[in-house]
């Protein structure tokens, strides 16, 4: 069972420049991650209970695996989300705080539910993706519900094939009577569109 965090933080970190640092970044995979659900906003990740998704979102996010996009959240905004302080706070009133859209919770064409089995489970890899670093994709301003889950027979493996970024990515395989917990993200239409959202969009990242 996961654990909340005590306080939202901040992700902090660039792209890397040197030798060392290339080999750290491929060594590290698949970056560290939280132990309970949470939201990305711009770098910001603020921990969540599931019971508290539950009852502002009206959905468990995770029951029942699906390509098609969910229309809305409509109590997301009151979100009891974690604040830098370690106090409950409504999601929307942070991302108010902090300068970030609260129109992000209501995106055009609704939330696509996809896991994230390898670094995307991994809020620096999210700040990689969506904060301006790889592939010259500019910054986007970007709120991410990450609900962790429980999956029957499958678990995560490594792949066969080596990562631009010189790590061997993660995939799910079919194994019976193995129970895994990857995070279960939403992702909107302009996210997904990202050219290095694939790995979040396929089996593997």
């Amino acid at each position: 069972m996961s654990t909340l965090s005590t306080a939202a933080t901040k992700v902090v970190g660039s792209a890397p420049t040197t030798r060392q640092e290339l080999l750290h970044r491929a060594k590290s995979y698949p970056f560290e991650r939280t132990q309970c659900s949470f939201i990305y906003a711009n770098g910001i990740v603020m921990p969540f209970s599931p019971k508290d998704w539950i009852k502002a979102s009206g959905s468990s996010f995770g029951a029942a695996p699906s390509a098609d996009a969910i229309p809305s959240f409509p109590g997301l905004g009151e979100l009891p989300v974690l604040a830098e302080d370690g106090s409950l706070e409504r999601l929307d009133e942070q991302l108010e705080a902090a300068g970030i859209p609260t129109s992000l919770l209501s995106p055009e064409g609704g939330w696509f539910p996809v896991f994230a089995i390898g670094s995307n489970a991994g809020p620096r890899q999210l700040l990689r993706k969506y904060g301006g670093e790889a592939y010259a994709w500019p910054k986007m301003d970007c709120v991410i519900p990450c609900l962790r889950v429980s999956i029957s027979d499958f678990d995560v493996v490594y792949t066969p094939f080596i990562s631009s970024y010189g790590s061997c990515p993660a995939t799910i395989q079919v194994l019976h009577s193995m129970i895994t917990c990857p995070p279960r993200y939403g992702l909107d239409v302009v996210q997904l569109m990202h050219p290095i959202c694939a790995g979040v969009s396929r089996d593997s990242d």
